[in-house]
């Protein structure tokens, strides 16, 4: 994961093998500036934000997985 100081939006970046395999843009509809990103130990990801007129910590975890539809009759 990589933030800047002046984007709005956190990048998911996937490495393979040593090399960028992709990219993804997160959370850009927040417009909020994402100042740094780490992974605690309890595996979520933790993000500082600026936010008026203090900052915050928000904290990102993984959705659940959707439900499947049960073909049962």
């Amino acid at each position: 994961m990589s933030a800047g100081l002046s984007g709005l939006q956190l990048h998911r970046i996937v490495f393979k093998e040593g090399r960028v395999w992709g990219r993804e843009v997160l959370l850009t509809d927040l417009h909020l500036r994402v100042r740094d990103v780490r992974q605690g130990p309890d595996g979520f990801l933790y993000l500082a934000i600026d936010a008026n007129p203090n900052g915050a910590i928000l904290r990102i975890e993984q959705a659940p997985e959707p439900a499947t539809a049960s073909t049962e009759r």
